[in-house]
């Protein structure tokens, strides 16, 4: 008898919970829980028992080692990073790992089974100053590696800050120019805190993305984010 009377509990918070994540905004959900420390005991509890706590992700990056920008995952090297996953696509299953070495944002785009010829280019836009815009602010960094590095301030695909090597921040590696191919199945990025005016113990908006040519599809993490629109980005704590 006890354990059916769980057994119904248990199923009647998740419905609760599911109906709640429903109705909400995810990252509303953790601005409360940051403010009330019953609430966030209460929703973790739920969460728990409901099995749904992927709804309330990583919402953190650490610090972590420096690594070596070359597009090669060392052994151990992001074994103390954050890890976010992409949404499963019938073109590739992806996922990043995010940390900081005290100077750097440091992020590793991983791919797998992504089709051949298939271009798959990793993306990064980072409200600074966390003020949640409805649109493009100046507080906003569009990050883009394809065969060149590039940058914009304020807006998306503006390529007039765009170089292979002497870019402010390193990504590596790139895709060939023209017409060659190369299948690439992991990128590795260093964007100086100093260029987006971030420091260690600031919380920022965040979302990764993966633009996919040729179809000119695109997934983003949070799934629910919208790359033009600020308010629609995690919640991220640089730790």
């Amino acid at each position: 008898m006890a354990k059916k009377v769980w057994y119904t509990y248990t199923i009647a918070l998740r419905s609760v919970l599911r109906n709640f994540l429903r109705l909400t905004n995810h990252q509303y959900c953790i601005e409360i829980m940051k403010d009330s420390s019953v609430l966030r005991g209460s929703l973790l509890f739920l969460c728990v028992l409901s099995g749904l706590c992927p709804a309330f992700a990583q919402t953190s990056i650490p610090v972590g080692r420096s690594i070596k920008v070359d597009g090669v995952i060392e052994p151990k090297e992001w074994n103390d990073a954050a890890s976010f996953a992409f949404a499963k696509s019938d073109i590739v299953t992806a996922k990043v790992f995010a940390k900081h070495d005290g100077a750097h944002l440091l992020l590793a785009y991983i791919y797998e089974n992504p089709k051949d010829s298939t271009y798959i280019l990793p993306e990064f836009f980072i409200d600074t100053k966390f003020t949640k815009g409805k649109i493009w602010g100046q507080d906003d960094f569009w990050f883009h590696v394809s065969a060149q590095d590039c940058f914009a301030i304020g807006k998306r695909e503006d390529y007039s800050l765009c170089s292979r090597d002497d870019a402010p921040w390193k990504a590596v590696p790139n895709y060939p120019y023209g017409d060659a191919y190369k299948k690439i199945d992991v990128f590795e990025i260093s964007i100086p805190f100093e260029l987006v005016k971030v420091v260690p113990g600031q919380t920022v908006g965040i979302c990764f993305s993966i633009a996919i040519f040729p179809g000119e599809l695109r997934l983003n993490h949070p799934q629910s984010s919208h790359e033009d629109v600020p308010e629609t980005w995690m919640a991220i704590s640089i730790e």
